[in-house]
């Protein structure tokens, strides 16, 4: 059995600090900076038929602000669960289905 340390802790908030600084940058992007994004919202009725614009207006930005969400989740109940197995669970269960919807949600080899 491993003991859930001080290390860990700050790696939890490591990873919640990295996932909350990468959505404010994906949200910067999405309203003021993308072409694709203006593109789309200049037109969500075409934007939908579009599978890459619709990609990057609404399937993109859902899968990461999930993601984000369950990361926060997974440290905010790890944080506060009792034994030192449990939090590891909880981490890891929140946590990967976040790097799942993460790898679901990356733009592979779309424009």
């Amino acid at each position: 059995n491993h003991s859930w340390k001080k290390t860990d802790n700050i790696l939890a908030i490591v990873f919640t600090s990295i996932m909350d600084i990468q959505l404010l940058t994906g949200l910067a992007l999405y309203f003021f900076l993308s072409p694709l994004t203006k593109i789309a919202f200049s037109d969500m009725g075409a934007a939908m038929k579009n599978a890459d614009l619709r990609f990057y207006a609404v399937e993109h930005i859902f899968l990461m602000l999930i993601a984000v969400v369950l990361v926060h989740i997974g440290r905010a109940k790890s944080k506060k669960a009792l034994f030192d197995v449990s939090k590891f669970k909880i981490a890891l269960i929140y946590f990967s289905l976040a790097f799942v919807l993460v790898i679901v949600g990356i733009p592979w080899g779309r424009m």
